[in-house]
């Protein structure tokens, strides 16, 4: 009956911590609505009147977004109500985050080091409170952690499945699917891998017979150097403080710096974020055939090695994006150096000294400008650390990770190279 009490009374705190998490977020629950989320009820609106996407209209996201903007849908049809709908999905998905960051937390740390994961998303998350709840790409993150947990319990089919309905989602994920399934195959367990991630992308081959779905790409080739990008942020730099010529110019529903120096770039920063994140997939995939057995914090920063280039290098870079990452660096905060994932973090708090502001319309001040460059400069070395630590252990048999304390009896074994 006592152990059942402790039970009992141990739930009502994991609960009301996980509330107590989310109090911050409660005031821009009635913020005014956004772009996106008029965009994500107009696309939901056309939908239920039998006008498709990518048929009818251009669409920048996967189809089974699609499905995401169709809940809130189900429940509210004004705008102001399918707002509130929409946010409180993502407060469900915030929670569910939480929840995970903090029972899996308890499982792979002792002491004060299990709140670690939940304290540092919970403490960040505010700060970007005034876009979170209006923004879907919490979901897709959401799913990232799934599949990385899922892979680390050995549920390699159902992190096969995870990874393929978050590329259906934002398409991102999709990054991890080949290191995953090469750490599934070291397991023996490719195939159940492979299963998975088939049969959760079966609905868009049956869908590519009556809709164009893949014409979202499309869009995205039309796109210059969005202001956050870390091209688009040395060239205003310059700008600002040695009068080469740049615009700030709004382009659909994003803003880009345009301008001679600009133009140049752009081919080879698309150059530069496709071969930095192909070539970090495949060193990815290299570690995961190199090494036998995994903890759950070393995956998730495993999965960040292909994730950080795609995001600090690519021409886009929307304050959102930072989501991405987050969940997985509050994992990784367990293992290894810490200041990489500690940065991945300040990265997301750092968002409001531009976003939102009104020089995010005018032109982002010189103190401003050196903030953001610093930020994405930041993540680069970020990125670097984590491929040399990754290169270090794979070299060096039964060696632990560089810039790690060897873990206790009690913790998970130490990855073994082959």
């Amino acid at each position: 009956m006592d152990n059942r009490k402790g039970l009992v009374w141990s739930a009502v705190a994991v609960w009301l911590l996980l509330l107590a998490s989310g109090v911050p977020l409660l005031g821009v629950l009635q913020a005014p609505i956004h772009g996106d989320v008029r965009l994500y009820h107009q696309v939901a609106k056309e939908v239920c009147a039998g006008q498709m996407p990518y048929r009818h209209r251009h669409l920048e996201y996967p189809p089974y977004a699609v499905g995401l903007f169709l809940l809130p849908r189900a429940c509210a049809t004004a705008e102001p109500d399918y707002q509130q709908a929409f946010a409180a999905l993502v407060l469900l998905a915030d929670a569910l985050i939480k929840y995970l960051l903090l029972t899996k937390g308890f499982e792979q740390a002792r002491g004060l080091s299990r709140f670690l994961p939940l304290a540092l998303y919970a403490l960040t998350v505010p700060f970007i409170r005034y876009f979170y709840l209006q923004r879907f790409d919490i979901f897709p993150a959401a799913v990232t952690l799934a599949a990385v947990i899922a892979g680390a319990r050995g549920w390699w089919g159902w992190a096969g499945a995870w990874v393929a309905v978050g590329a259906g989602l934002k398409l991102y994920p999709a990054l991890l699917g080949p290191v995953l399934w090469v750490v599934a195959w070291r397991q023996g367990a490719g195939k159940r891998f492979a299963v998975g991630a088939t049969l959760a992308l079966a609905p868009l081959g049956l869908l590519s017979f009556v809709l164009p779905w893949w014409r979202f790409l499309a869009f995205h080739g039309e796109r210059g150097l969005q202001v956050e990008s870390l091209y688009a942020a040395a060239v205003w730099l310059v700008h600002r403080l040695a009068g080469v010529p740049a615009g700030w110019v709004g382009v659909k529903a994003w803003t880009e710096v345009q301008g001679p120096l600009a133009q140049a770039l752009v081919p080879w920063a698309k150059g530069l974020m496709l071969v930095a994140t192909l070539s970090s997939v495949a060193f990815g995939c290299w570690v995961a055939a190199q090494v036998r057995t995994w903890s759950l914090p070393r995956l998730a920063r495993l999965a960040l090695v292909p994730l950080v280039p795609f995001v600090a290098l690519n021409i886009v870079f929307s304050p959102q994006y930072m989501i991405w990452l987050l969940p997985l660096a509050c994992l990784g905060m367990l293992e290894g150096r810490k200041w990489p994932m500690l940065w991945i973090a300040l990265s997301t708090a750092v968002v409001p000294v531009w976003y939102p502001s009104p020089q995010f319309v005018t032109g982002f001040s010189l103190a401003q400008t050196v903030v953001l460059l610093g930020r994405n400069v930041g993540l680069v070395v970020v990125w670097l650390v984590l491929v040399w630590d990754w290169w270090q252990l794979a070299r060096q048999p039964s060696a632990v990770e560089p810039g790690a304390e060897p873990l206790a009896s009690a913790q998970p074994p130490q990855p073994q190279v082959s």
